[in-house]
């Protein structure tokens, strides 16, 4: 399996973390084995957990403003500590802006642990229904997620 970073990239305020969110509730549905492995930061509206889903491990962080920890946590991700082998997770699903300082950390942890990236533009209207819209990105999200546990990218 190719180790790959999948970042949902938009302005301020377009669904990002929602989506990712909703990514996370749903590969529970889908993958009914997966476990929780890993949850930080409880006590804010995003969301730094990790999932072990067979032998694959899938860490999601949904902070990506400018100056905030998703900047560390990304890094985190790539370094994570699975059962005391330090292998980083296999697949890392983080929310970015659309240029600027979380680009950049993106491609430096990709470059720095060969990770892959696919760059997902959240869905985004502001008259249209938004749950809608999530939902349909982090189906389409799960999608990838199987292809790339299947090989298939």
């Amino acid at each position: 399996m190719k180790r790959t970073i999948i970042t949902i990239y938009g302005r301020a305020n377009e669904g990002k973390s929602e989506t990712i969110k909703k990514v996370f509730k749903n590969l529970f549905i889908e993958f009914p084995q997966a476990k929780l492995i890993k949850e930080k930061f409880k006590d804010s509206n995003d969301i730094y957990k990790v999932i072990k889903i067979d032998n694959i491990v899938i860490g999601f962080e949904s902070e990506g403003d400018p100056k905030s920890r998703g900047l560390k946590t990304l890094s985190e991700l790539a370094n994570e500590k699975i059962q005391n082998e330090k292998k980083g997770c296999d697949i890392i699903i983080c929310a970015s802006r659309s240029k600027g300082e979380t680009v950049h950390n993106v491609l430096n942890v990709a470059k720095e642990h060969e990770y892959n990236v696919i760059w997902i533009s959240s869905f985004f209207s502001r008259q249209l229904n938004t749950e809608f819209l999530n939902k349909r990105a982090s189906e389409n999200i799960i999608e990838i997620i199987k292809g790339l546990i299947l090989d298939k990218l």
